[in-house]
């Protein structure tokens, strides 16, 4: 490898396939985004749903969400044994839900080609790592 930036504690966002695909190698587009790990629980689920919304929504629709309309409960937490979970966010429906949650080490290795590979420790309910190849 030709460079690494270290583990880091972060806020990892992906594009959730469903838990079978957990673990595997997945393309550029599976990581959406890496956020501070000091940011809040609701301060992530906000910008969660900005990142869905932008994707998904049309103009008039993004509209809609930015009064607060009827797409108000797009993103939520996660739950453990039915107790709220702040560390955990889902948004969206179907196969393009984005998932967000508190990940451990997450490094990022640069090869001689410009591939990258990142690298993370799932907490809580995860307890596997997990790769993703970048190129």
């Amino acid at each position: 490898m030709i460079g690494m930036k270290k583990g880091r504690a972060v806020w990892l966002v992906t594009w959730d396939w469903g838990v079978t695909d957990c673990g595997k190698y997945t393309d550029t587009e599976s990581i959406a985004a890496i956020i501070n790990s000091r940011r809040s629980g609701e301060s992530v689920r906000q910008l969660v749903e900005l990142l869905y919304v932008t994707k998904f929504y049309t103009l008039s629709q993004r509209m809609d969400w930015a009064r607060g309309g009827k797409s108000n409960h797009l993103s939520h937490f996660g739950s453990i044994n039915g107790t709220p979970w702040v560390e955990q966010i889902f948004c969206g429906h179907g196969p393009s839900r984005l998932y967000a949650r508190r990940v451990n080490d997450l490094s990022i290795e640069r090869n001689e080609n410009g591939e990258e590979k990142a690298t993370w420790t799932e907490t809580a309910t995860h307890s596997i790592q997990n790769t993703l190849r970048m190129g």
